[in-house]
């Protein structure tokens, strides 16, 4: 979902952003690349700024046990401000105004993915690769499609080695 403006914010401030980090983007997924293909009217939704029935809906991941408080209710209540956001945002929203930018090489970018993503399928990694060149890529054991919140320490560890390779 940010995934898109990260990619924007890139483009417009190459000076200020030194690598994009995308923990289980959308942007540029084909319809192949989805576990459920219906999620693309929520897509479309985002896109439109009619994402209202969305934002209660969204599947929940578990709690991780490192992260109690992560729990459905923490899960609704930050989709619902990611989806606010996206209502205040400028950028187009259309993923091929960024295929120059995102094939440039300007701004290194890396994804890291869930292996138990129940939204994008392993393929994704290969539709992104074909578009990013020197895409780093970093699958995370044991996590779903909200990383972050499934497997915290696995995905630090993959930001930091994410960071570390920028420093040489």
């Amino acid at each position: 979902m940010g995934g898109l403006t990260a990619l924007w914010l890139a483009q417009h401030y190459p000076d200020r952003v030194r690598a994009v980090i995308l923990e289980g983007p959308m942007a540029f997924a084909r319809m192949g690349d989805l576990h459920n293909p219906g999620a693309e009217a929520m897509i479309e939704a985002i896109k439109s700024g009619e994402i209202a029935a969305y934002e209660g809906n969204y599947p929940a991941p578990p709690p991780h046990p490192e992260k109690p408080w992560a729990d459905a209710e923490f899960f609704h209540e930050q989709m619902r401000r990611r989806f606010k956001m996206f209502r205040h945002t400028d950028h187009p929203g259309e993923p091929e105004a960024l295929l120059p930018f995102a094939r440039s090489g300007t701004v290194p970018i890396a994804l890291i993915l869930g292996r138990e993503d129940e939204i994008l399928k392993p393929s994704y990694a290969d539709t992104l690769a074909a578009i990013v060149p020197d895409l780093a890529v970093h699958r995370i054991e044991g996590a779903t499609h909200d990383v972050q919140n499934t497997a915290p320490r696995a995905f630090a560890d993959a930001v930091t080695s994410i960071l570390a390779s920028l420093r040489r």
